[in-house]
């Protein structure tokens, strides 16, 4: 009799720890991918145009401002970091002129509630000037039905 025989009939194992390790990975990946992404798009109600000037512009090193109506007053929001003292146009300054410095052609995105009044999305255009930021986008819904 063989020796094969002896033992009973012979089992295929396979070794998983090596994919079980790649996909915890990729879950880890994407959560903080999810987490990311939704600190620059907080749910914010973007006003609408009838007719667009430009097309979209390409991704760069950008900086997200989004800018939410809060009480009698506005909520300025980057990074996760919140904004609402009287003097967030000089902290919104300060931390575009350190960015400005690291990041010379840096991008600043200024989203806005739809229903948010002009003298409150001006204070972050204005920091983003004396900062010296020379890129700076608004955000709009285009028209409906249209691209």
């Amino acid at each position: 009799m063989s020796r094969i025989h002896q033992k009973g009939p012979a089992r295929i194992e396979a070794n998983l720890t090596a994919f079980i390790d790649v996909t915890f990975l990729l879950i880890i990946f994407f959560i903080l991918v999810a987490q990311i992404t939704t600190a620059e798009h907080l749910p914010v109600e973007l006003p609408r145009i009838a007719d667009r000037a430009s097309a979209p512009a390409d991704r760069e090193e950008t900086l997200v401002v989004n800018c939410l109506p809060a009480g009698d007053g506005v909520k300025y929001s980057i990074a996760g970091r919140e904004y609402t003292s009287g003097n967030a146009a000089r902290e919104l300054s300060d931390l575009f002129r350190r960015e400005h410095k690291r990041q010379p052609d840096i991008n600043i995105t200024v989203r806005a509630h739809r229903l948010l009044a002009y003298r409150f999305v001006y204070p972050v255009l204005d920091a983003a000037r004396r900062a010296g930021v020379k890129k700076v986008d608004l955000v709009i819904l285009p028209p409906e039905g249209g691209a």
